[in-house]
């Protein structure tokens, strides 16, 4: 990567950057980087030197102000830093690339940090945009390389001040290392150097001072690969790597490279080939395949290619051989061509088909790649850096000036438009030829149809809980035998995860070559196999774990963890063509699946949706035999909507007809059309398309021109029926919903204890406040307004007599928090807090004592509900009392902390939920007299925690955590 500008006219103009710099930084539309290093020292190439980073970014549309770097509230990150001159031979421009590792106030050890929105890490990197004059290449490719389904580094555009002096545009982005968010690979030790471990955990760069030898078309010192990650690349490692590598190539000399059992498809993963040629071609990237090139492969999985990595001299940004025209494949021309075994691969007519497909769908309209596309995203990034670009390049004046390596034409581009305008020209050149050229050569392009094989039952988050040492758990939570059965004593969760597939074609399939592809489990089925028509077949984490639970061998094992929270699952054939697949989720509307798996209602349904997909309702789900869907009653789901207001009996002189008006106390619209509303003989149906709002009213009347005659104001109301009428003397009215499902129902009376005044008398039967018990005749009142308030709040003069700014519930760990704020808080001597599980049936689960304060809190335990209702009922010191709103809490498992090995021997892995992250827990070992062994104090930055047992002897322990989230002990052995 020739990345050298030699142009003396800049490099004197470079030297006096703040004379020319004219401009007063005070404010950006896009966030505003302040670095200052320790002691204001130059940042060296290495090692890193420590320094303050703050942030400022007020949020997504919002400018930043420099007056802010002093407000805790604009300052997205504000801690210490070690940074250091990054990159080769870009690091000689005058504007340089960092790299920074956010660390803690010991300036010293890391702090994964959220940046910008980027998920948590501590590695980053400030890519300088000074080679590219469009500023945007890097940027754009990392962009389409997430849009096409490859992870990318994920960045952001700031402008970054060091120590005072602005030094331009630049892209705040993630560093390319393992992560489950970044490169998503199993991390692999030192230690680990045999079969199935070593074939796995690898990030690979091709650099010429690496170790790996990797055989090309042309006598380059370009031919050598890196091991970036494991950061420690020990001996057997490089024999494997060299091993797996010189196996590949020799794959694609043989006459049938192809073959699905014996090929390439057997070692790499096609689809991933595919993106990765895709984006780099478009690109015309000079560095795709010897320098700047990156693969990863985990454990007993394939080869991945990938993550794409530096565009600043793609497409037409160098005068590099082949950079300055588009009419060529770069894998083929110039310096850094790639592996003789890439170039066997891309020629090979199955390889290029498949290749040619993607490619051809991703041009079509509204697609990633389409030119039309593609050049709205440029207009849309180049407008947000309208106004920073100015800066930039007044800070670094090269526009119109030609460097050693920048392309024709560069002399006459004068303004950051044009620079733009030909970065557009050129990918749409390049995006044409391709189009043109692809399957040039190639003939008999056929693709193979997949076999209808579907992902059918999915268990991701099983339960589990080693027994022996905890014997009461299994009573307690009415968990069968069944479920831990026999289980090692090192097993965990994980081991009983399992995924279930089904063959819906009415003849065998040919499992041979398919694979699961992406960020998922790893797996791939061994050469030879079948799977029978309208079989089913189930593949699992731990095999001697599931058979010892279900009695049953599976079909095989997978590598990795099926995530908790949510993933892309995707089965493919051996050249990468998508079989099925399935995202998802364990948030609504996907079903809960905590202990029991989710599964698809009929094989035969679309399972890339949520509603058809259910909960098995025993522990442990149903491997092997088919799914057995049971629909739910309908009418156990409660929707808080009731009767509100009814008049029965109108004044002669102002008839507006029988009338009832229906609340919804629900935060969202209701559609109540084809409901039914009953009285003591007849059944009325609702029209068609009645919404009943949120929080809102609707009345529903007998005769719309007396109503409206009466009420002219009103247009929340239907016509049921000209027959619709109510008892003068009371009766029963219903109301139910479309399957028929008692909504609420109530038996009014004209006698006490129902108010009189409604019988005749002009006033309607009204509600004292929404979410009563509307079957009691005490909450019930004649209405203060005369022909009553339908439509509308029934006393609207009756405030609360505090004003409630905010009521609001949070699930804790074992609790439910239920916080409201108030102001105006006169005469008030309490808040009883009281609890549905249905939102109409409420009960007193407490009371807090007013104390003219803001802020109240009050703790609920948990129970088995899955939607569980609060409302706040506020007791006045004259015993008068009303009611707040209803709010509802959706209840989640309880995820709890938990450790392995158990027993232990010289390490114990502390596994703590997502939701402690950022907690302090103290962490203390004793024994079981209760001595105090070891103890540390920590702060959650991860999801995994290794405490050292170098100095516990054989013995009995309890783990004890404490912190923040309450007291907790784990038994545990420890065995030498």
């Amino acid at each position: 990567m020739l990345k050298v500008i030699l142009i003396v006219f800049i490099n004197f103009c470079l030297a006096s950057t703040n004379l020319l710099f004219s401009q007063t930084f005070t404010d950006s539309n896009l966030p505003i980087v302040l670095i200052t290093t320790d002691n204001d020292a130059t940042i060296p190439n290495e090692p890193k030197i420590g320094g303050d980073l703050k942030i400022i970014y007020r949020g997504a549309g919002q400018r930043n102000y420099l007056t802010d770097e002093s407000n805790p509230t604009y300052l997205n990150y504000n801690g210490r830093i070690g940074i250091e001159v990054r990159g080769n031979t870009s690091a000689t421009n005058p504007q340089k690339p960092y790299g920074f590792e956010t660390r803690l106030a010991d300036n010293s050890t890391s702090n994964n940090v959220s940046i910008l929105g980027m998920p948590s890490e501590n590695d980053w990197i400030l890519l300088a945009t000074f080679q590219d004059k469009s500023l945007i290449r890097d940027y754009l490719a990392y962009d389409l390389a997430r849009a096409i389904g490859m992870y990318s580094s994920r960045g952001k555009y700031v402008e970054v001040l060091l120590n005072g002096e602005y030094i331009g545009l630049y892209i705040l982005e993630e560093k390319l290392k393992r992560d489950k968010n970044r490169v998503d690979i199993t991390e692999l030790l030192i230690s680990e150097e045999t079969a199935p471990e070593i074939t796995g955990g690898y990030l690979l760069q091709e650099d010429d001072g690496g170790v790996i030898t990797n055989p090309h078309p042309n006598n380059t010192a370009n031919n050598l690969m890196t091991i970036e990650e494991p950061e420690i690349g020990t001996t057997s490692m490089i024999n494997y790597l060299q091993s797996f590598f010189n196996n590949l190539d020799a794959v694609t000399v043989q006459p049938d490279l192809a073959n699905l059992q014996t090929g390439y498809p057997s070692l790499i993963d096609t689809y991933s080939f595919y993106n990765y040629f895709m984006i780099n071609e478009y690109f015309n990237n000079t560095d795709a395949y010897s320098r700047s090139t990156f693969y990863h492969k985990d454990r007993n999985g394939k080869l991945i290619f990938g993550p794409v990595w530096d565009f600043n001299l793609a497409a037409g940004n160098s005068k590099q051989t082949g950079a300055t025209v588009p009419d060529h494949w770069e894998l083929k021309t110039g310096y850094f061509r790639g592996p003789t075994f890439l170039n066997r691969i891309f020629d090979e007519p199955n390889f290029r088909c498949h290749f040619a497909k993607r490619w051809q769908a991703l041009r079509l309209p509204n697609m990633a790649l389409n030119t039309a596309r593609v050049n709205e995203k440029i207009d849309s990034i180049a407008n947000t850096l309208a106004e920073a670009q100015i800066r930039h390049f007044d800070k670094w004046p090269i526009l119109g000036f030609c460097g050693a390596l920048d392309p024709p034409g560069c002399a006459t581009r004068l303004t950051y438009q044009s620079e733009v305008d030909h970065f557009k020209q050129f990918l749409a050149a390049k995006g044409a030829w391709i189009d043109a050229n692809i399957l040039a050569g190639y003939s008999d392009c056929i693709y193979p149809t997949t076999p209808n094989l579907v992902i059918n039952e999915i268990m991701y988050d099983p339960l589990f809980v080693q027994t022996s040492l905890v014997p009461s758990f299994r009573e307690e939570e009415n968990i069968p035998k069944s479920l831990n059965k026999i289980a090692a004593a090192t097993a965990e969760a994980e081991d009983f995860e399992f995924i279930e597939i089904k063959n819906n074609e009415l003849t065998a399939v040919d499992l041979t070559g398919i694979y699961f592809r992406g960020g998922g489990i790893i797996y791939q089925f061994p050469a030879n196999t079948s799977l029978a028509a309208g079989a089913i077949i189930v593949l699992a984490s731990n095999a001697t774990e599931f058979q010892n639970r279900y009695g049953f061998a599976p079909f095989g094992q997978f590598t990795r963890d099926l995530s908790n929270t949510g993933e892309t699952v995707i089965l493919a054939d051996g050249m990468g063509n998508e079989i099925d697949f399935v995202k998802y989720s364990n948030q609504s509307p996907w079903p809960n699946a905590y202990a029991k798996s989710i599964e698809l209602k009929t094989s035969t349904l679309d399972n890339t949706l949520p509603e058809n997909w259910f909960q098995q309702t025993v522990n442990g789900g149903s491997p092997g035999v088919e799914n057995v869907y049971v629909a739910p009653d309908p009418c156990l789901l409660p929707k808080n909507i009731m009767i509100n207001e009814i008049n029965y009996n109108s004044l002669t002189t102002s008839n507006s007809g029988d009338w009832i008006e229906i609340y919804n106390g629900e935060a969202v619209p209701v559609n109540i059309s084809n409901w039914q509303l009953k009285d003591f003989d007849h059944t009325f149906l609702i029209p068609a398309n009645t919404i009943l709002p949120a929080n809102g009213y609707l009345v529903i009347c007998d005769v719309p021109l007396n109503f409206t005659n009466i009420n002219p104001s009103v247009t929340n109301y239907v016509n049921i029926s000209m027959n619709f009428g109510l008892g003068n003397g009371g009766e029963i009215v219903q109301l139910l919903d479309e399957n028929s499902c008692l909504i609420d129902e109530l038996t009014y009376d004209d006698v006490a204890p129902w108010p009189l005044t409604p019988d005749g008398q002009g006033y309607t039967l009204s509600l004292k406040q929404p979410n009563l018990d509307n079957s009691l005749g005490a909450n019930w009142a004649g209405s203060t307004d005369l022909l009553g308030t339908p439509g509308a709040q029934n006393f609207p003069s009756t405030a609360l007599p505090v004003r409630i700014i905010s009521l609001e519930g949070k699930e804790l760990e074992n609790k439910n928090e239920i916080a409201w704020k108030v102001a105006d808080e006169i005469n008030i001597e309490k808040y009883e807090v009281e609890y549905s599980f249905n939102a109409k049936s409420f009960k007193k689960i407490g009371e807090i004592l007013a104390a003219t304060i803001e802020n109240y809190t009050f703790l609920h335990e948990k129970n088995e509900a899955k939607i569980a209702y609060y409302r706040l009922k506020i007791i006045e010191k004259d015993g008068e009392n009303t009611y707040s709103k209803v709010i509802a809490i959706a209840q989640s498992k309880n995820e709890s902390i938990s450790i392995y090995p158990n027993p232990a021997t010289n390490y114990l892995n502390l596994t703590i939920p997502s939701k402690y992250l950022g907690k302090v827990l103290s962490l203390k070992i004793v024994d079981i007299s209760g001595k105090l062994i070891d103890s540390q104090s920590i702060k959650v930055y991860d999801s995994a925690k290794i405490i050292q047992l170098n100095q516990v002897k054989t013995g009995k322990y309890f783990l004890q955590i404490n912190g923040e989230i309450g007291i907790k002990f784990i038994p545990f052995l420890v065995v030498k």
